[in-house]
């Protein structure tokens, strides 16, 4: 149970969001910028999207 609330987990938005604040808070600290900025939202979408399109694979093959 705990591993598949993990798998999840890694796949949902939620983590890429948290891993965008937390490099555009080291981004904030270097002092590098928007552009920083925009390459982690360019990330966190691309990792959501395919994130979301695993789990439409798995849910088709199961079926």
């Amino acid at each position: 149970m705990f591993k598949e609330f993990n798998k999840e987990f890694y796949r949902s938005l939620n983590f890429y969001l948290m891993i965008l604040l937390l490099l555009g808070s080291v981004g904030e600290w270097l002092n590098k910028g928007p552009s920083l900025w925009l390459a982690l939202l360019l990330f966190a979408t691309v990792g959501t999207a395919r994130s979301a399109f695993w789990s439409k694979e798995w849910t088709l093959k199961a079926n």
